[in-house]
């Protein structure tokens, strides 16, 4: 089990760090067991965290009746999110993980960023 990957300090942060050059992705978590055990179990696994490194990585904390939590249609945790933060248009929610093992938080990254890869 290594370290959970930095995170940038904001969405605003991230957006701006992916604009159009690699996908965001919003982790919102709470201090709850479950949230601990995927940070640690499965976003910090090794095999992850080299992809993790490679997209605009932002942790929130969930708060139920937040501007984030509503904008991006968020109601329970752990939720990571892998957003289209392209310059042509708004930000876009392309996929939407709440469970997973390292292998498939791994594969849904790799393929977002393999559609950055050809643009």
């Amino acid at each position: 089990m290594g370290q959970p990957p930095a995170a940038l300090a904001s969405i605003d942060e991230g957006l701006k760090a992916g604009n159009n050059t690699k996908p965001v992705v919003i982790f919102f978590l709470e201090y709850t067991q479950k949230c601990d055990i995927f940070e640690k179990n499965v976003l910090a696994d090794k095999s992850v965290a080299d992809t993790i490194g490679k997209v605009a990585y932002v942790k929130v904390v969930y708060k139920k009746d937040s501007e984030e939590a509503k904008k991006w249609k968020v109601s329970s945790t752990p939720t990571l999110l892998v957003i289209d933060a392209s310059k042509d248009g708004e930000p876009k929610e392309v996929k939407r993980l709440t469970s997973g093992t390292p292998a498939t938080i791994k594969k849904e990254l790799e393929t977002a960023i393999k559609k950055y890869e050809k643009k």
